[in-house]
């Protein structure tokens, strides 16, 4: 339900179900919960006077001129709020939105909201009640599946329903590619050290057990650390980084430049990083072992679920998935990372179950042929194909190899359309890597029998003798396509195709139409189940 302005003595929220019904419903209900929403739009929390009621008259959220001293809310608890407001709607002139999940039953369930402006409005949701947990996903990224847009404190629980940790809070940064599950920490003014003193780094919102939960959930972790040296030369290899586990790291061996070794008046900057190949995240204590007066400040353990390929994340939620974790829908976008972390681009892909699918590039969105007119012979033409990711941005070549080199049972079709011209070994093609191929087939042992798909099986229409449609005399009277499904990993993906017209022109299909070659790349596709054999070409009948 929507409510909008009210009285400054608040407006109750009406249920179907009398008061005494929904008690029941709480008290014999091993979890519940209630989301409530607050939209801003020009106005404060303060000045609209806001107050939020939960059964028994305790207060929720205050902001009234008689605030109970109850003023904050959730993106306060996780530093997330901005510009060090208590909300995000006490922050530039009241613009955006604050909202909480409350799971605590005794505040269960909301009776009673007041704003007292126009603008701003409270969206208050369904009180429900189950004898499990349910709703609270196990990161930002599955809350970004779920279909949650907006940047803010979410309860997550990395361990799920059946886990021993509870659910805890989390800033989640959300955008279009990902949701990254964010754990502040108290070192947000950053540290000044002495020769001899060590500092603890403190996470507010979880223990080490939950942070151990989260770091299991994810393909990797980050921390940013910055080492300032205002006045003077720090020896960086003399500040020890201990993480969570005990792990120890020198702070040298984690910055990206050294400049505080040089002198004075710079600063470095460096990635502590857990992935499959280190766990040194998130940092817990410094120590400064005589590396001079140091100022160092620690970012927040940034955690991101990003697998290389639709498979490898079907796979991870079917195998290590939390209770109630769902599967992506057939033809749901993923984003996904083949090259992992530090090198290209994550991109988004449509997941068909496990397969993962890269569409045609976009200047061919209808599949139609790229049509090639030519009056010269001998003369070669190439493109680069460039690919797109299901959001329009480009993918880079280091990413489509790695995707094939990562994937299972890769193909990609690649039809060559010809007119009063025959292909004469005069078609080739590029992978991403820069392998020439020298065959429509994707043969990479220099072993085929034919140049495209028909001739391998013998099934070209000018007779078995041909190697591909394009040779036969018909190719001088009409248009005619070689098509081939190239299934070899190391002939994929297509990234640069290359004509040439050779031989005499004629006048089969028009007098003056010239002679023509076409191409057309279709999409890549990763990841569907086979058998335990590669796959071959068969003449069907």
């Amino acid at each position: 339900v929507e409510i909008k302005s009210t009285l400054a003595i608040g407006e109750s929220v009406e249920y179907l179900a009398p008061g005494d019904e929904r008690k029941a419903l709480i008290d014999g209900s091993i979890f519940c919960s209630q989301k409530i929403q607050y939209n801003c739009e020009g106005s404060t929390m303060t000045e609209a006077g806001v107050q939020v009621v939960s059964g028994g008259g305790s207060s929720i959220l205050d902001m009234s001129s008689t605030g109970l001293g109850t003023g904050t809310c959730r993106c306060f608890d996780t530093d997330s709020c901005g510009d060090g407001a208590v909300c995000s709607c006490e922050r530039d002139g009241g613009q955006g939105m604050d909202m909480d999940v409350i799971i605590d039953k005794s505040k269960l369930p909301i009776v009673s909201v007041t704003s007292t402006v126009d603008n701003n409005a409270f969206v208050v949701g369904p009180l429900e009640c189950s004898q499990k947990q349910f709703g609270i996903q196990p990161n930002c990224e599955k809350y970004r599946h779920e279909g949650e847009t907006e940047s803010y404190a979410y309860l997550v629980d990395p361990d799920g329903p059946a886990g021993s940790d509870e659910p805890f809070l989390a800033e989640c940064r959300i955008d279009d590619y990902q949701g990254k599950t964010v754990i502040n920490n108290d070192n947000g003014d950053g540290v000044e050290l002495d020769t001899g003193d060590s500092y603890s780094i403190n996470y507010p919102n979880a223990d080490d057990s939950q942070i151990g939960d989260l770091k299991e959930r994810s393909t990797y972790c980050t921390q940013q650390v910055t080492l300032y040296c205002d006045t003077a030369a720090v020896d960086a290899s003399r500040i020890e980084l201990v993480a969570v586990g005990g792990s120890v790291t020198s702070l040298d061996t984690v910055l990206s430049t050294q400049n505080c070794q040089a002198g004075g008046g710079s600063m470095d900057v460096g990635m502590i990083v857990k992935n499959d190949d280190q766990d040194n995240a998130p940092i817990v204590s410094i120590s400064n072992n005589g590396a001079g007066p140091a100022r160092l400040d620690i970012g927040p353990l940034v955690c991101q679920e990003i697998f290389e390929n639709c498979q490898d994340y079907q796979k991870f939620v079917n195998n290590e998935g939390v209770e109630g974790e769902n599967r992506l829908a057939k033809g749901a976008q993923l984003t996904i990372d083949p090259d992992g972390f530090g090198a290209g681009e994550p991109f988004v892909v449509r997941c068909n179950w496990a397969e993962t699918i890269i569409n045609p590039p976009p200047d061919d969105p209808d599949h139609r042929p790229r049509l090639v007119l030519k009056t010269t012979n001998n003369k070669t033409d190439c493109w680069t194909i460039n690919y797109t990711d299901d959001a329009g941005n480009g993918i880079g070549a280091g990413q489509m190899g790695a995707l094939v080199d990562g994937g299972r049972n890769c193909r990609q079709e690649l039809t060559i359309g010809c007119g009063n011209t025959g292909l004469g070994g005069k078609v080739t093609y590029k992978t991403c890597d820069g392998r020439e191929m020298t065959n429509l087939v994707g043969d990479i042992s220099g072993e085929a029998t034919a140049t495209c798909a028909c001739g391998v099986t013998g099934v070209c229409q000018g007779g078995p003798q041909d190697q591909c449609n394009c040779e036969s005399p018909s190719s001088m009277s009409a248009m005619l396509e070689d098509k081939s499904l190239i299934f070899e990993k190391e002939a994929l993906p297509i990234c640069e195709i290359c004509l040439t017209i050779v031989g005499t022109e004629t006048t089969g299909i028009g007098a003056g139409s010239g002679q023509k070659l076409s191409y057309n790349v279709g999409r890549l596709m990763c990841g569907k189940k086979g058998g335990k054999g590669s796959l071959r070409y068969f003449q069907c009948v």
